[in-house]
């Protein structure tokens, strides 16, 4: 049986090339500038929108099939607030189509990625307040969301247990990080 640090330990490898891509990407990498402004968080947020309509609500029906007592906190009508409190209409089309995640494994692999991804947000939210101030102050709930990783940890751990189930987590997470990265580059131009 594999144990939780071999599972993450394989989400990790298998995804590191993807992740170290998104964060090099202008669309995400000016948020960590200096020179951040109003508007590159602004379009961040909408291209983040535009991603999370089409993945989460797969997401939570894979949650609620395969998972149903995780606390998954939904994070779309957090990027809509955060957008109307910049003063930015939030997009009314869905975004992209929904994106299919089959199965436990799939749903964990793709699960790794959202949560992992409120641990970088805690950085994102510091930074953005200490260089953006009081003109963001009021819009950082997507980046201020507490996430719930241990117990990630231990669903991994729980239901990752063989090769074959590591595989396909680690394959969904690849999927769901060339989503962001498709999000980031065409939110980019």
């Amino acid at each position: 049986m594999a144990d939780t640090v071999d599972a993450l330990s394989a989400l990790r490898r298998g995804t590191h090339d993807l992740h170290q891509r998104l964060e090099a990407l202008p669309l995400f990498a000016c948020l960590l500038s200096a020179a951040v402004s109003r508007d590159d968080y602004v379009r961040a947020l909408s291209a983040l929108q535009g991603l999370y309509a089409g993945l989460e609500t797969e997401l939570i029906h894979g949650l609620q099939q395969h998972a149903p007592d995780y606390p998954y906190f939904p994070r779309l009508p957090l990027l809509q607030q955060d957008l109307a409190q910049l003063g930015s209409t939030p997009a009314l089309n869905p975004g992209l189509p929904p994106v299919p995640i089959d199965g436990m494994a799939a749903t964990l692999g793709t699960l790794y990625v959202i949560e992992g991804s409120i641990l970088g947000g805690k950085l994102l939210k510091s930074h953005l307040h200490s260089r953006l101030g009081e003109t963001v102050a009021s819009a950082l709930a997507f980046y201020g969301l507490d996430g719930h990783w241990d117990v990630t940890q231990a669903l991994l751990r729980d239901n990752l247990s063989t090769l074959d189930a590591i595989g396909q987590a680690v394959a969904a997470a690849r999927q769901a990080f060339l989503l962001f990265i498709d999000v980031a580059e065409d939110g980019a131009s």
